[in-house]
């Protein structure tokens, strides 16, 4: 098969047909990283204490009750992408734990680049990287 020359842009480890859908798929990250910590993380609440031992309960928290806290519970929270776990936390590690999965995840994502693509028509396709890009229309580097 000939060469024929596609430019893609990569972003988050999806390729897109331009550059307006990749700087689109960050406007999305930043709305995962800001709203959607289950994304990044897995929080359930605990009952008991670190003397009589820790109860942990069977449901996984959503979004919206692991942006809601409670300050008054212990918690456990794990790491999507390295798998760490604390247990037995406060309101206070626990948000501490969140913002380290969350730049963990934006990290090992690269949320703050899109790459500038030129992937061949060939079977498998040869990609070539031809420039690396900051997102324009939201600011990622807070994620990373």
């Amino acid at each position: 098969m000939g060469y024929l020359l596609m430019i893609k842009y990569g972003y988050a480890f999806k390729n897109y047909n331009s550059l307006e859908e990749a700087e689109a798929a960050a406007e999305d990250m930043k709305n995962v990283l800001d709203n959607q910590p289950t994304m990044f993380c897995n929080v359930k609440m605990l009952e008991g204490s670190e003397e009589t031992g820790w109860d942990i309960t069977p449901t996984l928290l959503d979004d919206t009750q692991i942006l809601n806290a409670n300050v008054n519970e212990k918690y456990m929270i794990s790491n999507v992408i390295s798998g760490n776990t604390s247990l037995g936390i406060d309101y206070t590690a626990l948000q501490e734990r969140i913002s380290e999965c969350k730049l963990e995840f934006g990290r090992h994502y690269e949320v703050n680049e899109i790459f500038k693509l030129d992937v061949s028509d060939d079977d498998p396709p040869k990609v070539t990287h031809l420039e690396t890009l900051v997102p324009q229309t939201v600011d990622m580097s807070v994620y990373i």
